[in-house]
């Protein structure tokens, strides 16, 4: 089985976003914020960073469309990714074992990257071309 350019674009895109996001994350929870703020704050940075190559890159298309209605569906699909997060991060909370606040925060991003593409994919960037 073989990723399509559309998944590969979006792989590179993550990991260049990823950079800002948990770079931001950890080096917040570094300064003594909360795990559950620390990560809100690298994901808001990081989408918006990911938006713009998404949109032109990513998911580009054929055909002209309107920036307002994929920024507020962007935006819906964000806060679904966050809260995604911040159930990953209370179920290993949970966990009986401690994990360290680099690595709980890694899981939870990948885990939300990984349902992000599926969401981008269907609701935000619809109708685009996977070329």
């Amino acid at each position: 089985m073989t990723a399509t350019p559309q998944a590969l674009r979006y792989l590179i895109v993550v990991v260049l976003g990823l950079g800002v996001d948990l770079g931001l994350a950890v080096m917040l929870v570094g300064a003594g914020a909360p795990r559950p703020l620390a990560s809100a704050a690298g994901l808001i940075c990081g989408a918006a960073f990911n938006f713009a190559l998404h949109r032109a890159w990513t998911f580009k298309s054929t055909q002209p469309q309107a920036v307002l209605p994929q920024i507020v569906s962007y935006a819906v699909s964000i806060g679904m990714i966050l809260l995604v997060r911040l159930i990953v991060l209370a179920v290993l909370d949970r966990l009986p074992m401690p994990i360290s606040d680099p690595l709980a925060i890694f899981l939870a991003t990948g885990f939300s990257f990984i349902v992000n593409f599926f969401v981008l994919q269907r609701l935000v960037f619809k109708g685009r071309v996977d070329s």
